[in-house]
C-alpha cells in the first residue's frame, strides 16, 4: 500500500521546464493542499529565487 501523495509547488517561469516537470511527476496522485516539497527556479526573472 502507498503511503500518503507528496504535495508539490512548483515556481517555475519557463514554460518548457514546466511541462518537463509536469510530465516526470504526472504519474503521481497530487492534491490542493499546503505542499510537502517546493520546486523553485533560482534564476527567476525580476527577483531572485533565493530571496524568496
Amino acid at each position: 500500500m502507498l503511503g500518503k501523495p507528496i504535495e508539490t509547488l512548483l515556481v517555475e517561469d519557463n514554460p518548457g521546464e514546466v511541462c518537463l516537470t509536469q510530465e516526470a511527476l504526472r504519474d503521481g496522485k497530487m492534491q490542493n493542499n499546503s505542499p510537502d516539497i517546493i520546486l523553485l527556479d533560482l534564476n527567476l526573472p525580476k527577483i531572485s529565487g533565493l530571496l524568496l
